[in-house]
């Protein structure tokens, strides 16, 4: 586990050309987030469907735009050296994330530092 900062979780959303179900996860991730802190960074493959779309609606996000298809792993790895939140999301565009999740995840985490990782269950 990372040292505690400001943010309780850092999450990696890697975008190809799926920019329209990229805002609505985020929408999902703000709505389950509340007011709880946290750093989404949105690593972009060389999409041509506007990703820049997503600073109009959230201000906040971190987006690196790379000028080539890196594949997911080493867009993973861009963000990852950026990270510094003790909690780690990796997620998909087409993921949506439902209200509670990370209440309940950081809930768990807390009370089970032997944990190093979690696969939600997928709907």
């Amino acid at each position: 586990m990372k040292t505690e900062t400001s943010s309780y979780f850092d999450i990696i959303i890697v975008n190809y050309n799926s920019t329209d179900c990229l805002i609505k996860c985020i929408r999902s991730l703000h709505d389950s987030l509340r007011e709880m802190p946290a750093t989404i960074f949105v690593q972009d493959n060389a999409s041509c469907d506007n990703v820049d779309r997503i600073l109009e609606y959230f201000p906040g996000i971190s987006l690196t735009k790379n000028n080539t298809n890196l594949g997911f792993a080493s867009a993973v790895n861009q963000a990852l050296k950026k990270s510094s939140a003790p909690y780690l999301v990796l997620l998909n565009p087409d993921s949506f994330i439902v209200e509670g999740f990370f209440d309940s995840v950081l809930s768990y985490l807390k009370t089970h530092p032997e944990i190093g990782i979690i696969g939600p269950k997928i709907l």
